[in-house]
């Protein structure tokens, strides 16, 4: 499973990569404010591992854009 965390000063993103038990890759999303219960979260079903992998640098470029920082990933 890969997941990186991106914050500002008063929001989070959260994503998660990894394959489920059918061979699909699933990318969830879990967004919300630092301070509030406010947030959401969503999943996307992928065919392949490039999909997931193009759909997770696409997040990483709308994250930098904008200004959230990488805090953690693995």
């Amino acid at each position: 499973m890969t997941e990186i965390r991106w914050e500002t000063k008063s929001r989070y993103y959260v994503v998660r990569m990894y394959q489920d038990l059918f061979g699909d890759w699933i990318v969830e999303s879990v967004w919300g404010g630092l301070h509030n219960k406010l947030g959401n979260r969503q999943q996307q079903v992928l065919a392949s591992y490039q999909d997931a992998l193009a759909l997770l640098l696409q997040i990483n470029k709308q994250r930098h854009a904008r200004h959230y920082g990488i805090v953690a990933s693995r």
